[in-house]
């Protein structure tokens, strides 16, 4: 269902934050500028599947009025996103073993895009703990990864964190080069969050190599969009 409703196309919830809305919009073309409100709640019905389902918490048959509650959560596989978590909170040990059980889920189920986020977290996992060239090669093999699945996101993502590392490591060049790449395949799929994150990412690369009048034209441009 998650995977229904992920979806970027028109008619996915996923196609209403590529769009860069914050709200429900009415319609399911998700169109500013037009009548339709902006911020509709009769398209939010996926809340009860998240409510009832996933955290499973629902009305006992025969209740009246909520008066006996039944909850049995159903969360399915989460283990990424306990990788996540525990890399977030400072559990670096903890972090590396759930991604590592989340890449043999998703490997076993020849999932590239799952495999491809797993990899990109680890990248970002050896990353805080210092280790940039094992981190790069991680970001490399979920840009392969990416490309081999016909993800777009997963690429540019991909390609912004390699941009990241090479500005780390002083390679100012290969950095913008990244960055560039990141840019046109987020604006080729419409993408103004990822958009926004390669120009600012320009900008702050102009302005830590002291070329102030770029850095400001590109954190011009990224705060318009």
């Amino acid at each position: 269902l998650h995977r229904i409703y992920a979806r970027e196309e028109r008619g996915g919830y996923g196609y209403m934050v590529k769009q860069g809305f914050t709200t429900l919009p009415e319609s399911w073309d998700a169109r500013p500028g037009t009548p339709n409100s902006m911020n509709h709640y009769m398209l939010g019905h996926l809340m009860e599947w998240q409510f009832a389902y996933l955290a499973g918490i629902r009305q006992q048959p025969g209740s009246i009025g909520w008066r006996k509650v039944f909850i049995a959560p159903n969360p399915g596989d989460v283990k990424y996103a306990l990788g996540r978590l525990a890399r977030q909170e400072g559990d670096f040990p903890g972090a590396a073993q759930w991604l590592e059980q989340a890449r043999q889920g998703f490997s076993a189920a020849a999932d590239l895009h799952g495999v491809g986020e797993v990899t990109r977290e680890t990248g970002i996992l050896l990353w805080s703990q210092g280790n940039l060239e094992a981190a790069l090669v991680c970001f490399n093999q979920c840009l392969a990864l990416s490309t081999q699945a016909d993800d777009p996101r997963g690429t540019f993502r991909a390609l912004g964190n390699i941009g990241l590392i090479c500005k780390v490591q002083g390679d100012y060049p290969p950095a913008l080069e990244y960055y560039q790449r990141s840019q046109h395949i987020a604006e080729s799929i419409g993408d103004l969050l990822g958009v926004n994150i390669a120009v600012g990412n320009m900008g702050n690369l102009y302005m830590e190599q002291g070329n102030f009048v770029l850095a400001v034209e590109y954190y011009r441009r990224s705060s318009q969009l």
